[in-house]
């Protein structure tokens, strides 16, 4: 994927989630709907592989990436389990809950464990939310509480020379 084609598709899906301001858990009973290259889909073990230039989406919830694994329950297939998506970068929006602030995220890989309210990136890893934002090597983020944990390249790979993490916070902001 080309670096404008993603700056196109990452300004197109902030047009289309800024026209939904709310977003509810219940997003995730909706149907997903994806594009890709190649697909995989697996009915036995629920595990689904989208590869090539991939678009998945569900309600409020938008993922462009090279490589998205989506895990169903095996026990009730309407239940996602977890979500992994790869790309250089890859990229991931949400409201994760009723009139919440749009989610943003960034990373080389971004895994989302929709259960338990967690997402976690890596590699880069980015996320804007309310005018905030959070750089670093590692980034886990529970979008119910609010609580976020960003390591730096120094925690990660047990360097002095690594990037450290870094953070702004909007004065006023929903911190």
């Amino acid at each position: 994927m080309t670096h404008l084609n993603q700056l196109l598709i990452i300004a197109v899906s902030y047009l289309v989630i800024a026209t939904n301001v709310t977003a509810t858990p219940e997003d995730r009973t909706l149907l997903i709907g994806g594009k890709g290259d190649s697909m995989t889909l697996d009915a036995n073990t629920g595990n689904n592989l989208f590869t090539g230039n991939v678009t998945i989406s569900q309600g409020h919830l938008s993922i462009f990436a090279d490589t998205v694994r989506i895990q169903r329950n095996t026990s009730d297939n309407s239940i996602i389990d977890y979500i992994k998506a790869e790309g250089l970068p890859a990229h991931f929006n949400d409201t994760p809950t009723e009139n919440g602030q749009v989610i943003t995220v960034e990373g080389l890989v971004i895994e989302f464990f929709p259960m338990e309210n967690k997402i976690i990136t890596t590699g880069n890893a980015i996320i804007h939310q309310a005018g905030n934002k959070a750089s670093g090597a590692r980034i886990e983020y529970d979008t119910v509480t609010g609580i976020m944990k960003i390591s730096s390249e120094r925690v990660i790979g047990k360097t002095e020379n690594g990037k450290q993490a870094e953070f702004i916070l909007q004065p006023g902001a929903n911190n």
